[in-house]
């Protein structure tokens, strides 16, 4: 006959072999579930960053932006002009203050930036460029000056977003470099030499 005790004995063992295998396949599980969270994010960034980018093809966009280039830097000579920009952005005529556009857009990507709902290497990679050139020629011109006489943190997020592009591009080696950029770089040197 069996004793009691190697009964006990025996469903102690299979009890433990249950538990292990169950810890096993929840901590499988877990990774499982932390992988697909994240290319749900990766999936939601990418919806938000092609969203973003819509905005900066939009006509409107494109006529705000040429209108910072080539019209902003001589209306902030117009007293009027700068005592407008004074006021809050939801009170001015924007087909006047074509700017706003401009700021808003990406005052609005940087706060998605910000807060990680949008990546900045990506967004750097993409409108960098315009990014700098859109925030030198507001900067230069004293419109930050001025929108932050009346709200220190105007513009803030547009401005985390520029030195997110500054620092992007001051890196001598992001990962993604052109083979082609550095042999021109390595030619040019060459020459120099």
């Amino acid at each position: 006959m069996v004793s009691w005790e190697a009964v006990t004995a025996i469903s102690t063992a299979v009890t433990a072999v249950v538990i292990a295998a169950t810890v096993a396949v929840g901590y499988r599980q877990i990774r499982l579930a932390g992988d697909q969270l994240e290319h749900l994010r990766h999936s939601t960034q990418l919806e938000g960053t092609m969203s973003a980018f819509a905005d900066l093809e939009t006509a409107e966009f494109r006529a705000a932006r040429l209108f910072v280039e080539n019209e902003l830097d001589a209306r902030m000579r117009d007293a009027r002009f700068r005592d407008d920009v004074l006021v809050p952005f939801h009170a001015l005529d924007e087909s006047e203050h074509k700017e706003i556009l401009v700021v808003q857009t990406f005052e609005k990507i940087g706060t998605y930036a910000r807060h990680g709902l949008l990546d900045t290497v990506l967004i750097a990679d993409y409108c960098g460029p315009l990014i700098r050139e859109m925030w030198q020629k507001l900067e230069t011109c004293g419109y930050f000056e001025l929108r932050r006489k009346n709200n220190a943190y105007s513009a803030e997020n547009f401005e985390y977003l520029y030195d997110a592009a500054m620092d992007w591009y001051d890196n001598d080696d992001p990962p993604f470099r052109t083979s082609r950029r550095g042999t021109r770089e390595a030619s040019a040197a060459n020459e120099r030499a």
